[in-house]
């Protein structure tokens, strides 16, 4: 079956990190000669932007910028009162930056069913301002007792991120 050759193939592919790599894998004996001719104008027929280009591209720059931004944990930026479900309360600063996953997962897996989630969790502390007014504050603006103080607040961080994928059931 072609197409199970095809994915057997992108599969394989997928766990390379760089060209030579790949080339190493495929052609053990001529992988230093293939790579030297992957970048001459000798080699088949090439696209527009290898003619254009001023530069031999890097693949593996390529390659890994595409890792780099599939499931990986990445800053966000967390509002501290939607964080904690504190409705009667304000924070300063109002938001703070959190390791949480984020990326796609599509690029390297058998089916698009699969979601960036996280593998290892952690809290970690963050100081900050918490402001508790009083009842009727938001409409007197003379004399009152604030309720202010320094607070730790946990927050969960992700260290590692994991695509999980839906393995669908025999029919």
């Amino acid at each position: 079956d072609p197409t199970l050759t095809m994915e057997a193939l992108d599969q394989t592919i997928a766990g390379f990190d760089t060209v030579e790599e790949l080339l190493k894998h495929f052609n053990p004996d001529t992988w230093q000669e293939d790579m030297d001719h992957l970048y001459t104008e000798s080699a088949p027929p090439r696209g527009r932007s290898f003619y254009e280009r001023k530069s031999k591209v890097d693949l593996d720059r390529l390659n890994d910028e595409a890792k780099r931004y599939s499931c990986t944990p990445r800053n966000y930026s967390v509002n501290i009162r939607e964080e904690l479900k504190q409705t009667n309360a304000v924070f300063f600063p109002r938001c703070l930056l959190v390791q949480r996953c984020g990326g796609n997962c599509g690029c390297g897996t058998r089916n698009g069913n699969c979601a960036c989630t996280a593998g290892k969790l952690v809290k970690k502390y963050h100081e900050v301002l918490r402001f508790i007014p009083e009842a009727g504050h938001l409409r007197r603006r003379g004399k009152t007792k604030h309720n202010m103080s320094l607070i730790d607040i946990q927050l969960e961080h992700h260290e590692r991120c994991d695509c999980v994928c839906n393995a669908r059931p025999p029919r």
